[in-house]
């Protein structure tokens, strides 16, 4: 029966203000993000009365490619090489005029925001620092916030002269931004609050991305889901190129480098934009071939522009990117509207975001000269979609378990309710077995007492209807019906399945008939196992068995003594069951031997047994024995009981026991 599908369960009350603590929550962070990512000019301490902010500068080539001006010029602090044209590279020389009279006591360090991709400082003349070499290839310190400090030694009473030198290369965001002194409990919250923007919080968010991914990865792999698939090499993928600012030294060819970090940016939107597809279920294939093309687009445009030198080809590639994250946004946000939850509100509010801080980023930095010494948000946008993807899988997890749940309850009543028919039926099966037992039980005696008590009756009867007088005739008549009446009696009864029990009640019982015939028995049994086939219908037969051999024995024998033997084989785990007499000696298998009836019905007793009858002749007298083994009787014989004994085989003449 298929499995009904799970109802709706109702929505705790907690549940309905989730997402208003995780729009406050976003809120909150986004403030964070702004009052920490504000623009370095724009506040108020880095222009404080204590610190100077230096944007104007004398920059003068040094080392550069042939055809480049070499001519002193003026410039405004930031200084963005990419946005040169031709693109600047090589060596050049900021001087910088500082209006910086110290003060006794009092250290001043140096804060630069960006500054790449290598570059030395100076100060009055004198060498205070530098961070990587002048000479290719480069070390690229763009991606760190620098702070130099200031010896007291060689700051001048009336004013100094900041000389930074920059050496740096295409693609490689080399230049020069604004330039902070002041003194040290100035600059130093300056740095801190620079670290934890463009290093530290870069590693957090860099980690949290990538095990975000692993485990959505992990997830792709049991279930097999194209959306978890996506996020997985999305955040893999942004995870490292978040990181890669921030390697002093490139860990591939500069080209190569500089192409990945590009490229990666677009993988990253169109993997996030299939995502949100996939999320909010859109049927349409349009809109995911359009993100394929504009991934094929990108590499193809990003491939000219780094081997080609042209900036003009990258921002065309972030101006289409913002469009790629665009269009896949309205739509979610209208599917959003249409069928509100909470996984689809908290993606398309993730998606707006992102999209306005990637305008943001391109209008304040790709696109701005001025914009090199300002920080990226897009990097922290993706902390918007780690917190989505971890509530839309929490969410899915929580319906497949309230699913589970709805059908472990249909299949738990289901079982129960089978469970309650099997029990019916069993009890049915049970009495219908009780019923058939009386049945066959009552058959049976019916059976013994028509052919064992019912023949001797009738005898009995036609002696008396003959009008026979003599008692002799009709008193043995009498006794043999006893003698069966008791003999089914004693098969009734509990012997344990011992057969030595059984034996000994009918010693009991035949002991009377060989007195007055005149036979003495002799008893010859060893210890014998229980016999599990000593069913009462079994131990009937074993009784009429032996009482057949005796009878053969009186009548025909002219013994005067019976020897009675019962052995077991403890290798064949067989019952072996002799009646010898010294008489006179009868094999049927002797030529002109007649067999009459008695054997038959011993071939029958025995049959009945599952067991094999045998008559030997002795020297003198003759063997009458039975063998059958312990087990139970099989259920064909148990259920043919005596009705297919006459065709059982009599065997062949056994060797001649002494």
């Amino acid at each position: 029966m298929p499995v009904p599908p799970a109802p709706p369960a109702p929505s705790p009350p907690w549940q309905r203000w989730v997402p208003w603590a995780w729009l406050m929550a976003t809120a909150t962070m986004l403030v964070m993000v702004v009052v920490a990512l504000v623009p370095a000019s724009a506040r108020g301490a880095h222009r404080g009365p204590t610190a100077i902010e230096l944007t104007q500068a004398l920059r003068t080539p040094v080392d550069v490619p042939t055809g480049t001006p070499m001519q002193p010029q003026p410039v405004t602090l930031p200084d963005w090489w990419d946005h040169a044209k031709p693109l600047r590279e090589g060596v050049y020389r900021y001087d910088v005029a500082v209006p910086l009279k110290p003060e006794p006591g009092v250290f001043y360090d140096l804060f630069i925001a960006r500054a790449g991709n290598s570059l030395r400082v100076e100060l009055n003349g004198h060498l205070i620092e530098q961070f990587g070499a002048l000479h290719r290839p480069y070390a690229n310190y763009a991606g760190l916030p620098l702070e130099v400090g200031l010896p007291s030694s060689f700051l001048r009473p009336d004013g100094q002269t900041l000389t930074i030198t920059v050496a740096g290369e295409p693609f490689s965001t080399a230049g020069l931004s604004q330039v902070w002194i002041g003194p040290s409990e100035v600059i130093d919250p300056m740095m801190f609050r620079a670290e934890w923007v463009q290093v530290r919080g870069v590693w957090v968010v860099s980690g949290a991305t990538a095990v975000l991914g692993l485990m959505s990865l992990l997830l792709w792999v049991r279930i097999r889901q194209r959306l978890y698939l996506y996020y997985a090499i999305a955040s893999l993928v942004w995870a490292a190129r978040i990181l890669m600012p921030l390697a002093v030294v490139p860990l591939a060819p500069v080209p190569l480098w500089n192409w990945f970090f590009f490229v990666s940016y677009s993988a990253y939107i169109a993997l996030v934009s299939l995502f949100s597809l996939d999320v909010i279920a859109y049927p349409h294939s349009g809109l995911r071939r359009m993100e394929w093309g504009f991934l094929a687009l990108s590499m193809l445009l990003l491939t000219i522009s780094v081997f080609a030198d042209s900036y003009t080809l990258r921002s065309i590639n972030n101006f289409l990117s913002i469009g790629a994250a665009f269009v896949p946004a309205v739509m979610v946000t209208v599917y959003t509207f249409r069928q509100p939850e909470t996984g689809r509100v908290l993606l398309s509010l993730a998606a707006i975001v992102a999209v306005a801080v990637g305008i943001r980023d391109y209008v304040v930095i790709q696109i701005n000269p001025a914009g090199y010494g300002e920080y990226t948000w897009a990097r922290y946008a993706s902390v918007l979609f780690m917190m989505t993807l971890a509530w839309i899988v929490m969410e899915r997890f929580s319906r497949a378990m309230q699913g589970f749940q709805t059908s472990a309850r249909f299949y738990e009543i289901q079982f129960s309710r089978k469970q309650s028919e099997l029990e019916a039926t069993y009890d049915q099966l049970r009495e219908a077995e009780k019923r058939q037992a009386v049945e066959d039980e009552r058959r049976r005696i019916m059976r013994e007492m028509h052919d064992g008590l019912g023949s001797t009756l009738v005898t009995a009867m036609s002696l008396v209807d003959r009008g026979d007088t003599k008692q002799a005739p009709l008193i043995d008549a009498l006794s043999d019906c006893m003698g069966e009446l008791r003999m089914a009696i004693d098969a009734l009864q509990p012997h344990d399945n011992d057969l030595l029990a059984a034996l000994g009640t009918l010693r009991t019982r035949i002991a009377p008939a060989l007195e007055r015939a005149g036979i003495k028995l002799r008893w010859e049994v060893e210890p014998i196992p229980a016999i599990d086939r000593l069913t009462p219908e079994a131990t009937l037969q074993l009784y009429r068995f032996v009482q057949e051999a005796i009878s053969n024995a009186i009548k025909h024998s002219g013994a005067t003594e019976l020897t009675l033997r019962a052995t077991f084989d403890w290798k064949r785990e067989w019952v072996s069951v002799m009646i010898d007499d010294n008489g006179r000696g009868w094999n049927p298998f002797e030529p002109g031997t007649r067999r009459g009836g008695g054997t038959d019905s011993l071939r029958a007793r025995a049959s009945a047994l599952d067991g094999i009858a045998r008559i030997s002749a002795l020297k003198p007298g003759t063997r009458v024995q039975l063998s059958f083994p312990r087990g139970p009787l099989s259920s064909s014989t148990a259920d043919a009981s005596g009705s297919r004994a006459a065709d059982a085989p009599f065997t062949d003449p056994p060797p001649t026991v002494p």
